[in-house]
């Protein structure tokens, strides 16, 4: 039976390691809702036919899974919390190969401003957003989750993105036409989801964008799976 009522959710971080951002929702069932032998609850993207993004049973303080019987006496409430770990280090990428030459990339995840929950859905298919991106002709990446993004530069012309629902995986293109200009790119800065996740990159050997070729970048957003 699904929840008919909740309560506004609050939302906030964590920069002690392990760093994260968590926002937190309660469902509520009134008195003529769910009643009986309660064992499990699920989390959904949509009130019918959605994804369960979250399974888990009923346990007690020790973790045994127990009944809850629920009564027309009873309101339940149930209280979940959504985190966004970001990674932990810097991300190593080589030997990418652009128009024959090699490239090295180095991402790191940046603009903590930026990773609040303030906007978040807490469905998976509501997170499947368009972020931009953009090149840039910084040199340094800005300090790991700080305050600052990168500086201006050729922000993408247009970009796609593809849910699967089944894989939990997201296809991302991001294209820089010739229209969009020259650059001589030495970082790119990605929105990420929704523009709340951004993350920037170092290339080495700098990516000579020019106004008469095009650029495209591919990569994949891939959401897990966690049992605790």
């Amino acid at each position: 039976m699904n929840a008919d009522g909740n309560i506004s959710p609050t939302v906030g971080e964590s920069m002690t390691s392990p760093e994260h951002f968590w926002r937190r929702r309660v469902r509520e069932w009134s008195t003529s809702l769910g009643n009986g032998n309660l064992t499990e609850i699920g989390m959904f993207s949509a009130a019918t036919g959605g994804v369960m993004w979250c399974r888990a049973l009923f346990r007690d303080s020790s973790g045994t899974p127990i009944t809850v019987t629920k009564t027309s006496a009873d309101i339940l409430r149930v209280t979940y919390e959504v985190r966004l770990y970001p990674a932990l280090g810097d991300a190593t990428q080589s030997a990418i190969t652009i128009s024959g030459t090699n490239y090295a990339f180095t991402w790191r995840p940046i603009d903590r401003g930026n990773w609040n929950f303030n906007n978040f859905f807490d469905t998976l298919v509501g997170e499947a957003t368009i972020g931009g991106a953009l090149l840039s002709p910084d040199t340094a990446l800005p300090a790991r989750m700080g305050t600052a993004a990168l500086g201006s530069g050729l922000n993408a012309s247009s970009a796609t993105a593809a849910f699967n629902t089944a894989t939990l995986v997201q296809p991302r293109t991001h294209v820089w036409n010739p229209a969009s200009g020259a650059l001589t790119t030495n970082s790119i800065g990605l929105g990420g989801v929704g523009s709340r996740c951004p993350y920037a990159g170092t290339v080495t050997p700098a990516i000579a964008k020019t106004a008469v070729n095009q650029l495209t970048l591919n990569y994949e957003i891939p959401w897990s799976r966690v049992t605790v």
